[in-house]
């Protein structure tokens, strides 16, 4: 039998099972129990514009759910009406919008 050289003995650190043995949950794992609601059709949400999308719809977020506003600009603060639910995405319509920050 060959006798193994000392690379072959010593442990790989980079292969551990230090993951499996941490404490704290991932950050996924937070998304997942705490910040995922439901949002259901009829609720009214405040919320505010972060961006657009490609058709023009303004994209905000309410606990954890994607929200899209039609006739919106990004920065504003709006009362909505959620319409449909669909896939974690929630389509809603703009009822008073507010200031620009």
């Amino acid at each position: 039998m060959a006798k193994r050289g000392y690379k072959s003995r010593r442990k790989d650190v980079y292969r551990s099972n230090f993951s499996r043995t941490r404490v704290y949950p991932s950050f996924k794992e937070y998304l997942k129990k705490e910040e995922r609601k439901d949002v259901k059709e009829g609720d009214v949400v405040k919320v505010r514009i972060v961006g657009l999308d490609e058709s023009g719809k303004g994209i905000a977020y309410y606990k954890g759910t994607k929200v899209l506003v039609e006739d919106v600009m990004p920065g504003m603060e709006v009362l909505c009406k959620i319409v449909k639910v669909i896939d974690g995405k929630a389509f809603a319509k703009a009822l008073r919008s507010g200031n620009i920050y």
